[in-house]
């Protein structure tokens, strides 16, 4: 069976695009960006954050932003207030 995929490469070439561009946006920002899923681990890190924390995106992806922004006396009480945090959001 043939089928016309070149609205879909059309669509797929776009999301490529637009994904450079935001990066390279975020990239240039001197503020530093940093995303994390769920679990707190990081899945983005622009160069400022690396600036700022000295780390690269590769060193610091998929570990936990507790482990490298706070101190190892305050991870528990900071992992408390996450805690008290998401369940305040599942309920409201």
């Amino acid at each position: 069976i043939k089928q016309d995929i070149t609205k879909r490469k059309i669509a797929e070439q776009k999301i490529v695009n637009n994904e450079a561009k935001f990066k390279a946006i975020i990239n240039s920002t001197k503020d530093a960006i940093i995303t994390f899923n769920q679990n707190f681990e990081i899945i983005f890190w622009n160069e400022s954050a690396k600036s700022l924390f000295g780390y690269t995106e590769n060193e610091v992806s998929n570990k936990s932003i507790s482990s490298l922004i706070i101190s190892q006396e305050n991870i528990s009480e900071f992992e408390n207030y996450i805690e008290n945090l998401n369940q305040y959001c599942q309920f409201h």
